[in-house]
Parts: structure tokens; C-alpha cells; sequence
């Protein structure tokens, strides 16, 4: 009997596990596992089983990597470099949970890497391209097969620092994933509406500008439109919000053959349910909660 070969998972979400530094407003500080794939694919581990494929060096809890298998992470996709350290991120959060500075941010093990995708990654019909280098992502994008659906999500240190590359990997794209701020960094309109028509400029089908509490704008090619966030009443920690919101857009987008504006729509409202789950604990301890509930 031909035995079938193994079904390819529907998304790749390529994204770095890290190290995070949060200065929060009233002083204190607080250390916490992190990273945009940490985020983005336990997000969308509530809609499907996601692959992640990023690196850590050996500082890395391993234990942590096995609690995302348990939660329904395929996570054979990290690769550990013991005599590397991990990504780390240090970042200062003002009065307004919506704004937040970055104060440093250490590539680390990125430097190194060099990623190698097997044949059921590059297999993948929808590609999540989390917050990393650009230089990165496009290694990943590289070594795809086919004609994925591709999203990008970035932050205003890789605008700010590897512009030129970025602008490459967006045009590459078939989503753009920005914050209000990143979006008018990016291109240099202040509102969020016009910035989000000048992303679509740069050459994705379709951009999305994440607003924090205030919601997030859809974009493609003659249209626009508004998804609420949903109300939390006492928000704890916005880290890595955006990254799960990504996250689960595109678990959403993976289950539609043909991703279109209505899709998008979907798929922005279930990101933002789920980015509320994020904000109501510290790092992605409310998310892990939630699954470890559907587990029982």
C-alpha cells in the first residue's frame, strides 16, 4: 500500500523567541520570555497548529519550547545555538499603553543563523514573516515554494536602521503589518489612513495599521475600513499584542482558499480578540492560560 506523505501544515510563522526587558510606568522592571514568534504563534495555536522556525542561543529555557509543543506549537522548526545568546529586547512603556519606546535591542543569535527551511516549511501556502531582521526574513521568503501568501510585520528599529531592505522585503509581500506609529515612520504620513494607502503603494495586495486600543484599519486596493479593539477594562502588559494579533490574522487567513478584503476583515477580528486575551496578564501568560483551558 502507497503510503500518503504528511500534510502540510498551513502556516509557517518564521519569528524570533526572546529575552525582554520592560520598564513599565510605575518604575518597575520585569524580565519575561518574549519574542514576536513566542507571540504570534501561540496565538494562532488557538486556530490551528502553527509551525515556528526561529533560533535561540543556549540561555534559552528550554523547558519553554517544550510548553509550546504542549500547547500545540509545532516547534521542531528552533534551532538551539548553546554558545550563543538569545534574542533580546529592552523596551520603556509610558502612561499610554499604546506608546512604548525601544532602548535596545540585540540581534544575538540572529547574527549567526543562517535559516535552513525542510520541505514541509517551504511547503507552507500562508508565510508569517514576524518582527525580526529584514535580512532574515528574506532568507526565509527565499527558500519558499510556490506562491504563499506572505505577511510582514516589522518595528521602527529595522525602519529606522535597514530601511533600504525592508522596503525590498515589502514590496515582496502580500500583507503589511504596522503599528500607527511604524506606519508613519515608515511613510511619513502622520494619519493613519493615508499612511496605510501609502503602504499599499510600496507593493503589497493588502496593509493593516494596528492602532492599540483604538482598533486597527484594513487596506487594499480602493478600500478601507475600521475593526474596535475589544474593551478590556483593566489592562496589564500590551507586550507582544501586536504580535498576537498577527498571529491569529493569519491562522485565520490560513483556513480560506482565496484570501480576499471580506477574509481580511475576519481575520483582523479575530486578531483582536485575541490580542485582548494578551494585554489582560504580563508577557503571554494570559494566552497560555487560555490554551492550557482548552487542553483540559
Amino acid at each position: 500500500m502507497n503510503e500518503q506523505p504528511p500534510k502540510t501544515p498551513p502556516l509557517l510563522v518564521a519569528g524570533g523567541l526572546g529575552l525582554d526587558t520592560l520598564l513599565m510606568p510605575d518604575g518597575s522592571e520585569r524580565r519575561e520570555i518574549g519574542g514576536s514568534g513566542w507571540f504570534a504563534s501561540l496565538a494562532a495555536a488557538f486556530f490551528l497548529r502553527p509551525q515556528l522556525f526561529g533560533a535561540v542561543g543556549g540561555d534559552f529555557p528550554l523547558e519553554e519550547r517544550e510548553h509550546l509543543e504542549r500547547l500545540g506549537v509545532d516547534t521542531t522548526g528552533i534551532t538551539v545555538l548553546p554558545h550563543e545568546k538569545t534574542f533580546a529586547w529592552k523596551c520603556r512603556y509610558h502612561q499610554d499603553p499604546d506608546k512604548r519606546k525601544t532602548l535596545e535591542l540585540h540581534p544575538n543569535v540572529e547574527e549567526s543563523f543562517r535559516p535552513e527551511l525542510n520541505a514541509s516549511q517551504r511547503r507552507c501556502p500562508y508565510l508569517l514573516l514576524a518582527n525580526m531582521r529584514p535580512d532574515f526574513q528574506g532568507r526565509v521568503l527565499e527558500q519558499m515554494e510556490g506562491e504563499p501568501f506572505v505577511a510582514l510585520d516589522t518595528i521602527d528599529f529595522w525602519i529606522r536602521e535597514r530601511r533600504s531592505e525592508l522596503l525590498d522585503m515589502i514590496r515582496r509581500t502580500s500583507l503589511m503589518l504596522l503599528n500607527d506609529e511604524e506606519a508613519a515612520l515608515l511613510t511619513g504620513c502622520e494619519d493613519p489612513r493615508q499612511a496605510g494607502r501609502a503602504l499599499l503603494e510600496l507593493g503589497p495586495r493588502f496593509a493593516v495599521v494596528k492602532l492599540g486600543s483604538r482598533g486597527s484599519l484594513g487596506f487594499s486596493q480602493g478600500k478601507d475600513w475600521h475593526v474596535p479593539a475589544q474593551l478590556v477594562d483593566n489592562p496589564v502588559d500590551p507586550t507582544g499584542a501586536g504580535d498576537s494579533y498577527a498571529g491569529a490574522l493569519m491562522a485565520t487567513l490560513a483556513q480560506c482558499p482565496h484570501p480576499d478584503s471580506e477574509a481580511l476583515l475576519e481575520a483582523m477580528q479575530a486578531g483582536a480578540r485575541t490580542a485582548a486575551i494578551t494585554v489582560q496578564d504580563f508577557s503571554a501568560r494570559a494566552l497560555i492560560a487560555k490554551l492550557e483551558q482548552r487542553k483540559l
